[in-house]
């Protein structure tokens, strides 16, 4: 897995500068800085950058057809039991928006996100990891609620939860499996969502902020279906870095 690539760096390297900045920049506030006291509505704009992740799922029973031990003779159908399988991700990209209000301390807002993993490999079972192409696109709709902690500067961290729908889309996800064949899944499912949220604001003016954070979502199980072979997948957990900007109208 490529958790360290060099989007992953960058976004950790943005995270990292404006706490290392903060304890001198404290008691400057800008001027015009909202000083968490500012209420309306506003947008916001998130780039992230998604960590790898697994997708475990488990098939329904299934029969297969098998060449016949001898030649000129009728395939064989094989009962096979339900099987486990894990596809790995590497780090991949995301972008979210949102429309909200501000109460304060509190805010809340409903935010629209899409992100992509390319698939790096499959593991069928207790077998080894295959290469496999493909990728996981996710799409979320989700409502979401923050509480803004009150500093008296211009920095504003934050905590925040929501819930929501999401689409999980396994689009062309390939694996040649040795002794088997290959094998595709072309689908999508759709659940509920949920995350959580944690970061660190920064107030230019009254009405713009800039933000760094880190998000967790979970996405329950979602049905796929392949060569009419139907597939459960369990909860997956998505963690992702993300570095936004805000503006209130």
């Amino acid at each position: 897995m490529q958790r360290f690539s060099w989007l992953t760096a960058g976004t950790l390297a943005l995270i990292a500068m404006p706490l290392a900045i903060a304890p001198a920049s404290a008691q400057s506030i800008p001027v015009g800085a909202t000083q968490n006291g500012s209420t309306g509505w506003y947008g916001s704009l998130t780039p992230r950058a998604v960590f790898d992740y697994t997708v475990d799922i488990e098939s329904d029973d299934f029969t297969v057809e098998v060449d016949a031990p001898v030649d000129g003779a009728d395939p064989v159908e094989v009962e096979v039991d339900e099987v486990d399988i894990a596809i790995d991700t590497d780090t991949g990209f995301g972008i979210n928006g949102a429309i909200g209000y501000q109460f304060e301390e509190a805010r809340a807002e409903l935010e629209l996100g899409y992100s992509n993993n390319n698939v790096n490999g499959v593991r069928v079972g207790n077998a080894d990891k295959v290469d496999a192409d493909g990728r996981f696109d996710t799409w979320t709709l989700a409502a979401n609620g923050y509480y803004d902690i009150p500093t008296g500067t211009a920095f504003r961290p934050y905590v925040g939860a929501g819930l929501g729908v999401a689409k999980l889309v396994a689009d062309d996800v390939s694996v040649d499996v040795p002794e088997v064949g290959e094998a595709e899944l072309d689908d999508d499912g759709v659940s509920l969502i949920f995350q959580a949220q944690a970061g660190l604001a920064y107030d230019f003016t009254d009405n713009a902020s800039a933000f760094i954070g880190y998000r967790l979502q979970g996405i329950p199980g979602q049905s796929f279906s392949a060569a009419d072979v139907d597939f459960e997948a369990d909860t997956t957990l998505i963690h992702s870095a993300q570095l936004g900007a805000q503006y209130r109208f």
